[in-house]
């Protein structure tokens, strides 16, 4: 039952009885309906009416609402965009948008309508990036369905998985709890105050991403669907060996340790200067799916961050990080919890990034990536599951490595299995990527680097230089749950 429909109806406005005032505001302008990878894009133009308290949205199958009492309501405030996620598929929606004022009038003008039909037509969306351009935005062009989209809007936010990726509290079963507000962790998706430090696990959930990676020539060709197009199309970011999960999570924050385990939480230092194996022990004290952040995981995030900025460097993108090589770090996790889940300084060296809700993503400490190995001929090792120090039971493939490399990224291996494992440095950052390689057999690897790698850090930094035994300071982790 809509109380205010009904009130309205007998003369009872929002602020009581209802004054002379029966004029409504302004209708809105250009309002559309846009269907975008399982969800509807609802978009609009606020009128310049000092009499406009809000726009309400219906939502109906089959025909247009006739009032704004009919149908769903999806969406009532003040706001020009809006991301309806409450949708089936193979079904025709019409939207119809309803101004009103602070005395309850409606406006009902038929401008305001907009339909669009959800079907199981896949949208595919796509970068190209040519590795023999040094500039790191024009090296990479949009195609597909991503032709005119502009780079760090958000109507990119709007787009699968761009819009299914949140901040939730995470329990020992891998339950997500509670749901996060986006534009500040510290509260609740509901507006109560979250706790980001007791119990539970601070973690972003990424929904499951279909993945085709190709290179022809220099050009590295990838192209993600929210289903399998056809068999060229990998998911292995959402791969447990042979068991394909829906979701994964990875850590808000960089690791700490707390009572003899590692967790994702608010206000503590990163816990460093331990091994990977120690990492990967105590990580998995949390429950028995959690882990530490893994290579193809990382390479999901590489592919939303290009896709994303339309970049390869990621702190002419995005931010420089911490990376303020005078002085360690000892500002604890969460500086950018109020940040929303975007967050960089371009100038400041002190200023920590955050991408899809992960602070610290490069720049502070590196952090460890579990299932990856370069074997003593320089094959590639990876595995989805079962992490060790040596490779035990991983997939082997060839690669262009010949020997161990440390120098700027200029070429990377471009497939689906292998990613952006690099296959060509030079002695300085003048390729598109801007960022350091240090390649070594055997060893474990971390990425996005640490405060000391200053300008070499970023989403594509990678690095082997230490052993299994090695104690870094300027190492960390980053937990897991899949």
């Amino acid at each position: 039952m809509d109380i205010e429909h009904i009130l309205n109806a007998h003369g009872i406005g929002a602020t009581g009885l209802r004054t002379f005032d029966k004029k409504p505001p302004l209708a809105v302008l250009g309002f559309d309906a846009t269907a975008s990878g399982g969800s509807v894009v609802l978009s609009w133009t606020n009128p310049d009416d000092s009499d406009f308290a809000g726009v309400r949205i219906q939502r109906k199958i089959g025909s247009y609402p006739v009032d704004y009492g009919d149908g769903v309501t999806v969406y009532k405030g003040k706001n020009s965009l809006f991301v309806d996620n409450s949708i089936e598929m193979n079904a025709r929606y019409y939207y119809r948008a309803f101004t009103y004022d602070y005395n309850g009038n409606y406006n009902k003008s038929d401008t305001m309508r907009s339909v669009t039909r959800i079907e199981n037509l896949e949208k595919v969306y796509g970068v190209d990036i040519d590795q023999s351009n040094p500039d790191p935005f024009t090296a990479v062009t949009y195609v597909g369905e991503a032709v005119g989209l502009t780079p760090g809007s958000a109507i990119i936010d709007a787009i699968y998985p761009f819009n299914r990726i949140r901040p939730v509290l995470l329990n020992s079963e891998g339950e997500a709890i509670s749901e996060l507000n986006k534009n500040n962790f510290n509260l609740t998706a509901q507006g109560g105050t979250a706790n980001l430090n007791s119990r539970h696990n601070v973690m972003i959930e990424f929904p499951k991403l279909w993945i085709k990676i190709e290179t022809v020539g220099d050009v590295i060709q990838i192209r993600f669907a929210s289903s399998k197009i056809d068999e060229t199309y990998k998911c292995f970011a959402h791969m447990k060996g042979n068991e394909e999960k829906d979701v994964f999570y990875l850590g808000a924050y960089l690791n700490s340790y707390n009572s003899g385990m590692l967790k994702s939480w608010s206000g503590y230092r990163p816990a460093t200067a331990m091994t990977i194996s120690e990492h990967r022990n105590m990580a998995r004290v949390n429950g028995e799916s959690y882990g530490l952040i893994n290579f193809y995981q990382w390479l999901y995030l590489q592919i939303l961050f290009i896709f994303k900025y339309k970049s390869v460097n990621s702190q002419a993108a995005l931010g420089l990080g911490y990376t303020y090589t005078s002085e360690r770090n000892t500002t604890v996790a969460g500086a950018t919890n109020t940040k929303g889940m975007y967050y960089g300084s371009k100038v400041d060296s002190k200023e920590r990034v955050k991408f899809l809700g992960l602070e610290d993503i490069y720049g502070n400490y590196a952090t460890f990536l579990e299932g990856i190995l370069l074997s003593p001929t320089y094959e590639l090792l990876t595995s989805t599951t079962d992490f060790n120090d040596f490779g035990t039971g991983y997939q082997l493939s060839e690669t262009s490595i010949a020997s161990s490399m440390n120098g700027f990224i200029s070429k990377t291996h471009g497939t689906a299995s292998q990613g952006f494992l690099p296959k060509e440095v030079k002695g300085s950052s003048a390729g598109c990527y801007g960022d350091r390689a240090i390649l070594f057999s055997n060893n474990p690897f971390t990425c996005g680097g640490a405060f000391t790698e200053s300008s070499s850090v970023g989403m594509f930094y990678l690095n082997s230089l230490y052993g299994t035994s090695a104690k870094n300071i300027y190492v960390g982790s980053r937990l897991a749950y899949i």
